[in-house]
């Protein structure tokens, strides 16, 4: 069965990720974008390589490959 449990524990707590956020927001130039939090830098990589390149890796990485297994058996 496929859960969440990997999850827990990860990730920036919210107070960090606004704390880091707020202080790029009050910049005399603020960036157009702000990248932050836990996955931040691999967002930043995909959101610059050539678009669904990396998308047989998310499906294995978040196992969302065995989520559309389960969903082609229950149609059945």
């Amino acid at each position: 069965m496929i859960r969440r449990e990997g999850f827990r524990g990860g990730g920036m707590p919210p107070p960090a990720w606004a704390k880091l956020v707020v202080h790029d927001l009050l910049k005399n130039k603020p960036p157009p974008l702000t990248w932050r939090g836990h996955s931040a830098i691999t967002a930043w990589l995909a959101s610059i390589l050539p678009y669904g390149l990396l998308d047989g890796a998310v499906k294995k990485a978040t196992k969302y490959n065995q989520i559309e297994e389960i969903l082609k058996h229950a149609r059945e």
